[in-house]
């Protein structure tokens, strides 16, 4: 036969396609590449045909038969061929056609009737008679109970058709006319011998032995690859995972490819995960894979050779090397390193551990999510175990991870993803990378290259934002930074600073000159205000010489300076309130406190603004520098001159948004600000902190299980959450490097 125009397809990879039943309905149908069609089986019939002629002339000498009862051995065997196996009934024998050949049988031996009597005893041609009668009988009832719809009935039907099929196939039907006439009619010797010779050859036509001897002695030097099997699939975990029963002299790798040969599996292809254990045997558990196109080999001897729910390493050679590496690169085998786990949920998701590549917290994972590749943050991780059989336990480690969402690479940000993952679905990490600098990245995840960015400047201020850690983490430093964006969006900051750091990094950005004056008048008046008293105790002191001063100089600067950045120091200024009512030209003096200053500072920029009119652009960003000494929490505040300077404080941010005013707060004592005002930081850089009045908090806006991780934080790591970001959920991030980024933002092209 043409070898080529039988060969299997084994592989054309197809969307929509079920391969795995495609291919072995070819394997059990084709008898292993060799396909029986109908002209097939007439080549066969002939040949058959051609050896009954060959044994009568050997037996009598003459190539035709007689018309006689000599032949009838002859045309049994004729007519058995033409409505046997090789013809008409290639796979089982209907009711009808055992009616059909046991009435041939029966006229057979009722025409010969009259040879018959003498020659043998009456009983066994009585005996056949009557056994042709039965199955005519266990037919017919099969064909009337076929229909029915009683199920008793319908069972009797089903028993009756397998008798059917035992009794009166071709085989068994014409085999015994042709026993029977070779044994009455034919002397002993020659006239027996070929005839019953024939009569077996023809019954039981052994082309498909031969030719499957052929086949498997051709395919032991012509097969470039064998494979051994390594155990016996135990059992399926829907979906796509199985586990193997192996003994334990074979190891197999994680993430070596394995040929699977089970009947009712969509796949011959699996990749090898772990091992569990159980008794004194090993379970291989493997995932289960799509067939690929380019394994396509010209004999599936991997499979062939396999029993049945067995398991064999694909072996790998020249056919095979470049199919399994493209299979391992699709699916990413060398970053696997768990599977979903159940109670995953849209924003978590839980996976167990079964390759530990350089695990940490804050690492990127990545899950497929119907068509989507979603990334996931990894935040925890607990050890667990599970009874596999009687007290044998497995023990593993379960991960934990909160999505991050779907990266847009054009639009550099990361939307939600709206449904959950596939139970068992691999779970990747993304492979540890230098971080690369962009103009707008502020951090990006722990050795990786996916960045977050400030998606917007504006909202940034207007919405408010907050910077939360205990001392010496880098709080100032990304303030910093963020001054820098907000200034360059052309938006004005009024840095309130205790701690005269913004002046020393941010000193390019300052009009040395007017901010100097302004200083030097604040001094004057200070010194002189002292002394100011004055009948009515509001006028007295320099309080309102100094708002005065405080708001032209504001003014200039928020409407007519080329500066975008001035800083003031409240503890650097001396300023005085009236006490008490003056006694011989004299009033006790208090100084105004950082926090009355700061309440001043934030009062007289929201006249301007408001004077300016409503906008929904940012025009000016106050930054409170060490904010709970600025603005304290009402129990933490010194005294009640300083609450009513928080609430002053507080009240003009909320009030500045619908004018362009928002804040900056960066604080180490999240327990000691005001909450009025962080309440309203829509943004959150949340930084190492230990308190868990700061963390009960946090867990308002960034949830328990990123609260939960920020005493573990490292130096310059923060969770980010906001509207200023470029993701829709907390993530953790590592914080830009001041150097990297004053070169990627002011030297950058990107």
């Amino acid at each position: 036969m043409d070898d080529e125009r039988i060969e299997v397809p084994c592989i054309i990879l197809q969307h929509g396609i079920d391969y795995g039943s495609v291919f072995y309905k070819i394997y059990y149908h084709h008898q292993l590449n060799i396909k029986m069609t109908q002209p097939h089986r007439f080549l066969f019939l002939l040949g058959y045909a051609a050896l009954l002629f060959i044994f009568n002339y050997l037996a009598f000498g003459k190539i035709l038969p007689q018309l006689d009862e000599k032949s009838i051995w002859f045309f049994s065997g004729v007519v058995s061929l033409l409505l046997g196996k090789l013809l008409t009934s290639p796979y089982f024998t209907k009711p009808a056609d055992s009616i059909s050949y046991a009435s041939i049988a029966f006229f057979a031996l009722v025409f010969v009737s009259e040879s018959v009597t003498g020659k043998i005893q009456n009983s066994i041609y009585y005996l056949l008679i009557f056994y042709y009668g039965v199955v005519i009988l266990i037919g017919s009832v099969s064909i009337l109970l076929k229909d029915s719809s009683e199920r008793r009935k319908q069972q009797m039907g089903q028993t009756y058709f397998q008798l059917s099929e035992l009794l009166g196939n071709q085989n068994a039907i014409f085999s015994s006319v042709a026993i029977f006439a070779i044994w009455v009619f034919h002397d002993p010797g020659r006239q027996q011998f070929y005839p019953t010779i024939a009569w077996a050859i023809t019954a039981i036509q052994p082309h498909n032995f031969i030719a499957d001897t052929i086949r498997k002695i051709r395919n032991i030097w012509k097969i470039r690859f064998f494979a051994k099997s390594i155990g016996q699939i135990s059992s399926f975990q829907t979906p796509n995972i199985l586990t193997v029963r192996q003994g334990s002299e074979s190891k197999i790798k994680f993430g070596e490819v394995l040929a699977v040969k089970d009947r009712f599996s969509a796949s011959g292809l699996a990749i090898a995960l772990n091992y569990i254990g159980r008794n004194e045997e090993l379970l291989l558990r493997g995932l289960q894979v799509p067939l690929v196109e380019e394994l396509k080999f010209r004999k599936w001897k991997t499979l062939f050779d396999l029993p049945l729910n067995h398991v064999a390493k694909l072996p790998v050679n020249s056919e095979t090397e470049f199919a399994i590496q493209k299979l391992k690169e699709e699916y990413n085998v060398d970053n696997i390193i768990g599977l979903v786990m159940q109670d995953s949920s849209i924003q978590k998701l839980y996976f167990e551990v079964i390759n530990a590549i350089d695990l940490e917290v804050g690492r990127i994972l990545e899950v497929t999510v119907g068509s989507d590749r979603v990334l996931y943050q990894l935040m925890n991780g607990l050890t667990k175990d599970e009874i596999i059989f009687q007290k044998n336990k497995y023990g593993y480690a379960r991960g934990e991870a909160l999505v991050v969402g779907k990266w847009n690479e054009s639009k550099n940000y990361f939307s939600s993803s709206k449904w959950i993952p596939n139970s068992n679905g691999l779970v990747h990490i993304i492979e540890s990378q230098e971080d690369k600098p962009t103009k707008n990245k502020i951090g990006h995840f722990p050795k990786s290259n996916y960045n977050i960015e400030i998606s917007d400047v504006n909202s940034l201020v207007t919405h408010n934002t907050a910077i939360l850690g205990i001392l010496g983490i880098g709080k100032t430093m990304l303030a910093i930074e963020l001054v820098d964006r907000i200034t360059n969006a052309n938006i004005n900051v009024i840095c309130i600073d205790l701690t005269n750091q913004y002046q020393k990094e941010l000193k390019g950005l300052i009009d040395m000159k007017v901010s100097e004056k302004f200083f030097q008048e604040i001094r004057t008046v200070g010194e002189e205000g002292k002394n100011l008293v004055s009948l009515n105790v509001e006028e007295g002191g320099s309080v309102n010489q100094f708002k005065e001063l405080l708001k032209n100089y504001l003014s200039e600067f928020v409407n007519n300076s080329k500066s975008r950045l001035t800083i003031i120091n409240p503890s650097e200024f001396e300023v005085w309130r009236q006490d008490s009512k003056p006694y011989n030209n004299k009033a006790s003096m208090v100084s105004l406190t950082p926090c009355e200053i700061t309440s001043i500072i934030s009062e007289a920029t929201l006249d301007i603004l408001q004077e300016n009119g409503m906008s929904e652009e940012a025009k000016v960003c106050l930054v409170y520098e060490e904010a709970h000494s600025l603005v304290p929490e009402w129990s933490s505040a010194v005294n009640e001159g300083d609450k009513a300077a928080t609430n002053a404080t507080a009240r003009s941010i909320l009030q500045g948004r619908k004018y362009g005013m928002g804040c900056l707060l960066i604080t180490q004592r999240t327990a000691n600000v005001t909450k009025t005002i962080l309440n309203q930081c829509n943004s959150i850089f949340a930084m190492r902190t230990f308190d868990d009045t700061g963390k009960a908090f946090l867990d308002n806006y960034i949830g328990s299980e990123y609260s939960g991780i920020l005493p573990n934080l490292a130096e310059r790591e923060a969770v980010f959450f906001g509207k200023a970001s470029s993701c829709e959920n907390p993530v953790l991030i590592r914080l830009n490097d001041r150097d990297k980024f004053l070169e990627a933002f002011y030297h950058s092209s990107q």
